[in-house]
């Protein structure tokens, strides 16, 4: 059973791109030969001695690093930055892109064959949950605690607590992220917000929905002010991009849990808490009666691609839709951001996407490596890319605190409101562990069942009984 649960994984795996823009939907990912949860880790390279004394910028002065990067304006933005990388440290990078789609895929080959073609790469919050298990991410602590790697002035604390804090994990199913190691430097991350088109909200006399029930009823009035617009687009695809930026946000507000603990040995719970499977009644009727028609064919990308072309009067879904989107849409001071409605009265809890980078166990340059990494999450550099470029959300408090960063943001109404009301309830709220992909597939599954009529309860019921059985 637990090869086929790899199976599935691997299978799986390439739905997370949608997250971060994936144009199409991917291809399965090859397995490794075996499941990567239980073969032996080879031994990796030891990471090459740094020269004695202080930090040094040119200690690696002469090597070339390979790095593998999905085609994103994160890895873009870096890219247009790299002559400055190479007159500080006499560092050579290349760079091999891979589409969004079949990009897992490859990461995932390329650790299975513990192959040292790249020095470094781009991961996510949730593949430390499937990679670090087993031996294919360098722990990171070793070389941020040693002041001969990392300069004094690279000032972790200045990046976000929950975004490193994410970015740690014991390696133990059910243990919550900030325990164990740190794999992988946050570059960047999205929130689950509610964006809208504040000219058609104050015609039609509409509120910003604060909660799930406030949201249902400006889609009604909304589908009757406005009859040919979608008045709120949502994605629907089987997989777990559906359930990531809106779904976990309100069923977590209600008190919802994905998994609990029971006898030693983790269980599905999203069948139950009463209130959360209420809340999932209420976002049937939302998606059956306010969301678009196909709710079961929508991506990121016809999410936003709904709003862009005035399709939609609002979206539930990642704020830098709206960041990569407002400015070379026709209605660019239109667009507003507020926090993710949920339960009636409750905390705002954002469930959170962090693109990150990470170092491959077994390369040679781990050292040289490293100083790519701490270039490309420093301070200065942060604030560049965010202020112009385009890695956003950024990492660092300073570069949110910055005059750069509050002039470039100001024409998007409440970006920066909306980010001070979240921040302290933003994390990732899945439960930490090797089925997470198994998981929100029946999860979403279950939603697709609701959406054509079936009560909350009893698909939530029989996706429970699914995941239980998969994860035996």
């Amino acid at each position: 059973m637990k090869q086929i649960r790899f199976t599935i994984i691997a299978l799986l795996v390439l739905v997370f791109v949608v997250t971060a823009c994936a144009p199409a939907a991917p291809a399965p990912a090859p397995a490794a030969e075996k499941p990567a949860a239980e073969a032996p880790a080879a031994e990796a390279p030891a990471a090459e001695a740094a020269p004695a004394g202080e930090f040094n910028w040119k200690a690696y002065e002469g090597e070339t690093l390979n790095l593998l990067m999905v085609k994103h304006p994160f890895a873009n933005t870096m890219e247009e930055r790299l002559p400055q990388f190479k007159e500080l440290t006499g560092i050579d990078v290349t760079l091999e892109y891979v589409p969004e789609e079949t990009y897992f895929d490859k990461l995932t080959t390329v650790f299975a064959g513990q192959s040292d073609a790249y020095d470094a790469y781009m991961t996510g919050s949730y593949m430390v949950w499937q990679y670090s298990p087993a031996g294919y991410m360098e722990p990171l602590d070793a070389y941020l605690n040693d002041p001969s790697k990392t300069p004094a002035d690279y000032d972790v604390d200045d990046i976000y607590p929950f975004l490193l804090k994410d970015m740690r994990w014991s390696g133990v199913d059910g243990e919550p992220t900030g325990g164990g190691s740190l794999y992988a430097l946050p570059w960047g991350f999205h929130t689950s917000n509610l964006i809208y088109r504040k000219s058609i909200l104050q015609e039609c006399g509409v509120d910003v929905p604060k909660d799930l029930e406030e949201l249902y009823a400006a889609g009604l009035k909304l589908k009757e002010c406005k009859p040919d617009m979608i008045p709120l687009a949502v994605r629907g695809t089987r997989g777990w991009a559906t359930i990531h930026p809106s779904v976990m946000s309100w069923f977590t507000s209600y008190g919802g849990k994905d998994f609990e603990m029971v006898d030693g040995k983790l269980q599905c719970a999203l069948n139950k808490n009463p209130d959360a499977v209420a809340a999932t009644e209420l976002w049937g009727k939302i998606i059956r009666e306010i969301a678009q028609p196909n709710y079961a064919d929508y991506t990121w990308y016809d999410v936003a691609n709904s709003f862009v072309q005035g399709q939609s009067v609002m979206f539930y879904d990642a704020d830098i839709i709206g960041y990569f989107n407002r400015e070379g849409s026709e209605f660019p001071d239109d667009w507003g951001l507020a926090p993710p409605p949920g339960k009636p009265g409750g905390d705002p809890t954002a469930n959170e996407w962090i693109w990150a980078i990470g170092m491959n166990s077994f390369s040679k340059k781990k050292d040289a490596a490293w100083l790519w990494m701490v270039w490309s999450t420093s301070p200065e550099f942060v604030l560049d890319a965010a202020v112009n470029g385009l890695t956003v959300d950024p990492p660092r408090a300073s570069t949110w605190d910055s005059k750069e960063w509050k002039d470039k943001i100001a024409p998007f109404t409440g970006y920066v409101d909306t980010w001070k009301a979240i921040e302290p309830y933003t994390k990732v709220y899945y439960t930490p562990q090797a089925g997470f992909f198994e998981a929100t597939t029946e999860w979403s599954a279950a939603l697709q069942e609701i959406h054509a009529g079936k009560s909350a309860q009893e698909a939530l019921d029989a996706a429970c009984k699914r995941i239980d059985e998969a994860l035996e």
